[in-house]
């Protein structure tokens, strides 16, 4: 059996795990709210609508940590998608949730991409990525 063969199975087997779906927006600029002078970042049409996964865990060694006075837990967030199809996506782009099977406090949420994980016979692109707030 090839590598090709194998790298195809993996990869149907990991979009059966996709039963969430999102939106992926490009970033396209900035613009300045004149009422309070906040930056606001404007995105352009969707490069990608379909499937996907969301994977929250305790991320950075797992557990709490200290920040002054404050003890917090610390989670990384990840957003699973087909390879094939979402090449280009990039830093800064929006993801927003827009369906769950398990889960309805996923709908409606919004993230960024921060970090981009490529690897040559990836079974799903993996997106690091931080909540808005």
């Amino acid at each position: 059996m090839s590598r090709s063969t194998i790298l195809n199975r993996g990869r149907q087997r990991a979009s059966e795990s996709f039963i969430d779906a999102c939106t992926i927006d490009h970033k396209t600029g900035e613009t300045t709210d004149d009422l309070t002078g906040a930056v606001v970042n404007t995105y352009g049409a969707a490069i990608y609508t379909g499937p996907c996964r969301v994977q929250i865990g305790q991320g950075g060694g797992g557990g709490r940590t200290e920040s002054g006075e404050a003890s917090v837990v610390i989670f990384s967030v990840s957003v699973h998608l087909p390879v094939v199809g979402t090449e280009n996506v990039e830093r800064g782009d929006r993801v927003t949730i827009t369906a769950s099977v398990n889960d309805q406090d996923l709908v409606g949420r919004v993230f960024y991409v921060e970090n981009l994980f490529s690897k040559s016979e990836a079974t799903a692109r993996r997106l690091g990525v931080v909540e808005a707030t």
